[in-house]
């Protein structure tokens, strides 16, 4: 089987805590998308919810109450504003399902979907601190009955205010979501009892087989951070780190605390999970390509080899620019020069499964 491919632009931008329990207070109005204020053009308006233009929503069965917040497709839907406090620690739960159809030979077919959860946090002029704070994924399990999804957040050091994110990408069927509260679990502290600054703002950019992870770092340049990822330990000197060569659709840990000389702080903690390849393996739609090419085809001199929707991350894959093979180094590759030029990609994961694929590139 020959695969035939046309040239392929594709720009993938995606890209925790422990925390004691407190008497807390569920800080989100209408969590249980009881209240509603009439309809417009077939939506329901749910008290204290914005939604993206595009989105088709109604109102569905209830998990507890009357009714809950029923999804048809896809799209952002996002809590009011909610006033936090500086570096405390909050937790967002919620409960969501999916929809599960019943073919006519009798099977059962589950409508797949992605929920991406985030908050975003305000400072006291109304300036959102961060695009993409502390993203969470569910684990890719696609219930048919209500389940419940929990992930703990901390407050940036200057914010007052936050808007809970809910990203919803639906597969053919409808996503029910109810029952959303954000509380406060933790205190307003960023030290533990030895005095030693915790990491906080832990981020993470995840992809099929690459986590980008970053988190906030304090005005001192003799601080290290210790982390810990599948039960090996490394020290850095920057406050990132690129963990390469994963696994897809995989659930990996993560640990992460400061070191200040002979001291180190308490771990902060997050389990991530790469993102699924999007095709099947013997999909004809799929094809694997470089994630690492930059808008409208340009890109700079020197770019990491990674890829999405490749299976075998051993296939044999030949580069040529211009016409001219060029050997990368590892998973760097450096284009011979600057300006317009064409990068021909030739992939063979096994036997049978073969793509050629051309890119015209502006490399600067």
């Amino acid at each position: 089987m020959k695969k035939k491919n046309k040239m392929k632009k594709i720009i993938l931008v995606v890209s925790i805590l422990i925390v004691s329990v407190l008497n807390a207070q569920n800080l989100v109005e209408n969590g249980g998308f009881e209240e509603t204020r009439g309809e417009y053009l077939g939506k329901v308006k749910f008290n204290n919810w914005e939604f993206s233009d595009y989105i088709h929503h109604s109102k569905g069965e209830a998990h507890n109450g009357n009714q809950s917040l029923k999804i048809y497709n896809s799209g952002i839907v996002r809590g009011s504003s909610i006033k936090v406090e500086k570096n405390a620690e909050y937790t967002l739960k919620f409960w969501y399902k999916g929809y599960e159809e019943n073919k006519a030979e009798g099977d059962t077919l589950i409508r797949r979907f992605d929920i991406k959860t985030s908050i975003e946090w305000y400072d006291k002029n109304g300036r959102k601190l961060k695009n993409k704070s502390n993203e969470k994924f569910l684990e890719p399990e696609y219930p048919c009955d209500w389940t419940k999804g929990e992930y703990v957040f901390k407050a940036f050091s200057s914010a007052v205010s936050a808007k809970i994110n809910f990203s919803l990408k639906s597969n053919g069927g409808p996503i029910f979501i109810d029952d959303v509260s954000f509380e406060k679990t933790g205190e307003s502290s960023t030290e533990d009892s030895s005095g030693i600054q915790v990491p906080s703002e832990f981020r993470a950019e995840i992809y099929q087989r690459e986590i980008d992870l970053s988190w906030n770092k304090e005005n001192d340049d003799n601080l290290k951070w210790e982390m810990v990822f599948n039960g090996k330990s490394i020290t850095l000197d920057r406050n990132y780190c690129n963990l390469t060569d994963l696994e897809p659709n995989t659930k990996y840990e993560v640990k992460l605390r400061t070191i200040d000389g002979n001291k180190k702080s308490d771990f902060i903690e997050q389990s991530i999970w790469t993102k699924r390849i999007e095709y099947d393996e013997n999909d004809d739609n799929r094809v694997p390509h470089l994630r690492t090419l930059g808008i409208y085809g340009n890109c700079s001199k020197k770019i990491k080899l990674f890829y999405n929707d490749l299976y075998n991350p051993n296939a044999e894959i030949k580069y040529f620019v211009d016409g001219e093979q060029v050997q990368p180094n590892g998973k760097d590759f450096i284009f011979p020069k600057t300006g317009k030029q064409k990068l021909r990609v030739i992939i063979k994961e096994k036997e049978g499964f073969e793509w050629e694929i051309e890119y015209n590139l502006n490399v600067k």
